[in-house]
């Protein structure tokens, strides 16, 4: 047998199914630990941001409107309202095309689009400091973008943890609970702590910039997961080689 000869790489299938069911893995000396359902509640958290405040900005539409001296409010509230979850909903179609194209073994590209997807609703919601000049545009360019984060949070879950009731619940949790809290947070800002109409921008840009930090820290946390597995893997296959 040549030792000499570089072992081929070995790719996990799914890729990270072996990573998800080990308790720690160890690599060059150090010790990767994967707290129980630290992905689902990762993702669960960027869920609570993006979906909640999607419902925030739908609810205080026509207050925003009103207190940037939009005229028309109601009529025009409506027309934006249908606009942004109409273009939400196509976003969503688009981004399920997007990964259904790509193999089920790999779990890298869907997190690096998430991140893309929340760095660009990050551009758009500064634009919502710019009140009536630019919020139209900012509202829908946030839905728009922002459209395909549910399928691919849920399809990155999907592809890195073993489905589980009680990692379905941490997903869902944070799904919920954002359509009910952020609401609620966009109130206290507004009327007790005074922000106003900013409240509403603050909140955007919070809900672009903390999901995108998860996201972005999963995707790397994943790269070094795959890196473990297959550095284990490459060593039980090198002991194999020079025990035959």
């Amino acid at each position: 047998v040549n030792f000499t000869t570089p072992l081929p790489t070995i790719r996990s299938q799914p890729l990270l199914v072996k990573a998800s069911s080990l308790s720690d893995i160890k690599t060059a000396g150090t010790t990767i630990k994967r707290p129980t359902y630290f992905f689902e509640a990762s993702f669960g958290i960027i869920l609570f941001f993006v979906f909640g405040v999607k419902i925030a900005a739908s609810a205080y539409l026509h207050l925003y409107m009103e207190s940037i001296g939009i005229s028309h409010t109601t009529r025009k509230a409506k027309l934006l309202t249908t606009a942004v979850w109409t273009l939400c909903t196509a976003g969503r179609i688009l981004g399920a095309y997007d990964i259904s194209k790509l193999p089920f073994a790999i779990v890298s590209p869907v997190l690096q689009r998430n991140t893309m997807v929340l760095f660009t609703a990050l551009l758009f919601s500064t634009l919502m400091f710019y009140g009536d000049r630019t919020y139209w545009i900012a509202m829908i360019g946030y839905f728009t973008v922002t459209g395909p984060v549910l399928g691919y949070t849920y399809d990155a879950c999907n592809r890195i943890t073993m489905a589980s009731p009680t990692g379905t619940a941490f997903v869902k949790f944070g799904f919920e609970m954002g359509s009910s809290l952020m609401p609620y947070f966009t109130s206290i800002l507004w009327f007790p702590m005074g922000l106003g109409s900013t409240a509403l921008a603050y909140l955007l840009v919070a809900a672009a910039v903390l999901p995108m930090i998860v996201n972005e820290g999963l995707r790397r946390y994943v790269h070094e997961l795959k890196v473990a597995v297959l550095v284990e893997e490459q060593a039980k296959r090198k002991q194999l080689l020079e025990a035959s």
